[in-house]
């Protein structure tokens, strides 16, 4: 559970005296030299990056790195004439001997805090984790009703993912200021705050911010957080692997609990707007929107607006994993080193441009079509093939969109898809569209946890003859595959809709789709980073027994072309279109009628037999939901429960209902519709029961 924290004003200034903030020591980091080199082509920038060095900025036929010690050395003795920008490490930091009064952990905390104890009806402070030292990674929601979920677009707004850039830290802050200062005072910030939900995450690496005896780019770790992203990574960074640090965890599941529509990641410098992707040069799918809110956010200051693969090549960072995983727009925005009230002057407007942006499109609510329940579900705009995900508890969705006429297909694991077409977006403003799914659908994997599609190719002509997204594994076999590369992987979420469970003989299939067949291994676990267990080797589409692991159930799978074949065809690797679980569930249920005929005024009356199918004890709930002749839920649903009820393995076990059939009920068709599972989220199964009132 999160914490939500909202301090009174003493409390907050207290803070660091009353010890309610542990104030560690910073670890002492490795000295960083800003190097430059001359190169005569991109593709030599390739090379720099494949020797281990860290670029943070290119400009024409120069490059600017960031190398330890050994590394400048490594540089001399290579004959690359790295040429040394300031003489001693520490000189880079001339900006901290200036006017700006920069953030430092203790003070950042504080001021957060604050903010909370002055604004608590529109301010809300979150412990969502710890960094490597221990030190609690803040964030702030500002809404009108902060501590509620409420069904309304999502904006995040981040700094400091690498420790050593002061300034990204200071741009949410202000607008957390900002936003809380005038909200019922200027109209626009008062529309805003009231109609968004607006995370602010000023430091996501306080370690890097807090070494000795200079903040540094890296975690305590020496890992580049912003290479430690799950999406297409390759180790870069120091990377130990997807999501390997407690930091990059901790905005995993703030990304998970509360899909932004837009987003945005400050560092710096050099006055940069960065759009997706950075991993490859292929335009994204929403390209048309994602340049036009570029070119906006950069008429408010005049910066430059590049693809980042354009820019330079990084693999692993939160750009690409906001939209390769969850469909929302993320940018990095650079900004300069130091004048702290400039650089706010120029960034303002364009941020609450961003915030104003997430709501114009299409939005509503995805349920379950019988019992009026949300649904974790994707949304996947048909014009550009690209989904995203409703909320995981409210079952909202906010998709941007330009103005336009779109259609828009809707699905859930285990439920039957849904397409609504002639969806008009107006010039400003959302259309609302709500969507109930029927259940009875597939079981398919529901999210990508992870991916790395392996690429023999040097930048800039990465992922030439692999223009598939791991996306394309999700939902429903379609013909749209995602081709993992020779030796290349995918880690999949099934959902709780879609969970694999153990039974006589196979458990689910792995689909490929296109010929030839190719060779690929599976293994499974039970949490999202393992451990992974074997499952089996695969040739082409084939199905898989869960009980080589010894698990009776699984969420999440991880799929790995077995190194056949050549990395230079087209569509290289497995091509893999979907995963589909079988429909076993643990605990089954039944629903026999002893009459499907009913006068009014009698007597309905019913058996629901539970079955444990699984070899574990099993802990559930049962309850009965009633849909009217007029298609309309019942008033009163649930109509029994829910009940919880133990079973032993293979046991079952027999409730009997009854109910009185009211003399004004409507003549016609009911349908009861009996259901076993684990709340909020899980269904196990369901069963029909159709009776009649008759006169």
């Amino acid at each position: 559970m999160n914490r939500w924290i909202a301090y009174c004003s003493v409390a907050a200034a207290l803070i660091i005296g009353s010890g309610l903030v542990t104030i560690v020591a910073g670890f002492e980091a490795e000295p960083e030299h800003v190097v430059r080199f001359r190169v005569s082509s991109r593709a030599e920038v390739g090379e720099l990056q494949e020797l281990g060095y860290t670029v943070r900025n290119v400009r024409g036929l120069t490059v600017e790195t960031l190398l330890s010690s050994e590394q400048l050395e490594e540089a001399r003795s290579l004959g690359l004439e790295p040429e040394l920008v300031y003489e001693r490490p520490e000189e880079r930091f001339w900006f901290l001997d200036g006017a700006d009064q920069f953030h430092d952990y203790a003070t950042m905390t504080a001021e957060l805090q604050q903010i909370a104890a002055d604004h608590p009806d529109i301010a809300a402070l979150y412990d969502y984790g710890e960094s490597v030292e221990g030190r609690t990674i803040w964030a702030l929601r500002v809404s009108d009703n902060a501590e509620i979920e409420e069904n309304e677009p999502e904006v995040r707004i981040t700094g400091l993912h690498h420790g050593d850039e002061l300034m990204s830290t200071e741009m949410p802050l202000e607008l957390a200021n900002h936003l809380t200062d005038n909200y019922g005072v200027i109209q626009r910030i008062t529309d805003l705050v009231d109609g968004r939900g607006i995370w602010i995450v000023p430091m996501v690496n306080p370690d890097g911010r807090e070494a000795t005896p200079w903040p540094t780019r890296r975690n305590a770790n020496n890992v580049d957080l912003n290479r430690d992203y799950g999406y297409m990574w390759n180790g870069s960074g120091n990377s130990w692997g997807y999501y390997s640090q407690p930091e990059t965890q901790v905005m995993r599941r703030l990304a998970l609990d509360h899909p932004a529509v837009l987003s945005l990641s400050y560092h710096t410098s050099g006055d940069i707007v960065n759009y997706v992707w950075n991993y490859k040069g292929q335009p994204v799918p929403d390209e048309a929107l994602v340049v036009e809110l570029s070119e906006q956010y950069a008429f408010y200051n005049g910066y430059w607006v590049v693809e980042g693969y354009d820019w330079y090549q990084t693999r692993g960072d939160a750009n690409d994993f906001a939209y390769g995983t969850l469909g929302d727009i993320d940018w990095t925005i650079e900004l300069a080193n130091n004048n702290i009230p400039q650089v706010w002057d120029l960034n303002r407007d364009a941020m609450l441009m961003i915030i104003e942006e997430a709501g114009n499109g299409i939005e509503g609510v995805v349920t379950d079509a019988t019992t009026g329940d949300s649904l974790a579900a994707m949304v996947t705009v048909v014009e550009t093939g690209w989904p995203i995900f409703t909320d995981p508890e409210l079952g909202d969705y906010h998709r941007a969109l330009l103005p336009g006429t779109y259609s828009v297909q809707y699905w859930a694991s285990g439920y039957a898809e849904t397409t609504i077409s002639g969806i008009v977006v107006p010039d400003t403003g959302s259309v609302v569209v709500d969507v109930a799914l029927e259940p009875g659908g597939p079981r398919n994997a529901a999210g990508v946890v992870a991916c790395n599609f392996y690429d023999p190719y040097s930048y800039p002509n990465n992922y030439q003859n692999n223009p598939t997204d791991a996306v394309f594994a999700l939902g429903p076999p379609d013909g749209q595959v995602a081709s993992l590369g020779v030796n290349g992987e995918i880690l999949l979420d099934m959902g709780a809709g879609g969970m694999i469970y153990d039974g006589p003989g196979d458990d689910f299939t792995v689909h490929e789709g296109m010929e030839p067949a190719e060779g690929y291994e599976v293994s499974a676990s039970d949490a999202w980073n393992g451990p992974w267990l074997a499952v089996g080797s695969g040739l082409g589409t084939a199905s898989f027994d869960l009980a080589a692991t010894g698990l009776d159930s699984c969420r999440y799978l991880k799929i790995e072309d077995d190194g056949g074949g050549s990395p230079f065809v087209n569509y290289p690797g497995f091509d893999l279109d979907a995963i589909e679980s079988f429909p076993r569930v643990p605990v089954g249920v039944t629903v026999l009628p002893d009459s499907t005929s009913i006068h009014r005024g009698g007597q309905l009356s019913y058996r629901a037999i539970l079955t444990n199918n699984s070899a574990s004890s099993q802990s559930v709930y049962y309850r009965g939901m009633l849909r009217l002749p007029s298609g309309n839920p019942y008033p009163g649903n649930p109509l029994d429960g829910p009940q919880a009820i133990d079973l032993e393995p293979y046991e079952s076990d027999t409730m009997s209902y009854a109910h009185q059939v009211p003399m004004m009920a409507p003549f016609g068709t009911y349908k009861y519709r009996g259901q076993v599972g684990v709340p909020p989220a899980t269904l196990y199964d369901q069963d029909i029961l159709e009776f009649e009132v008759v006169p």
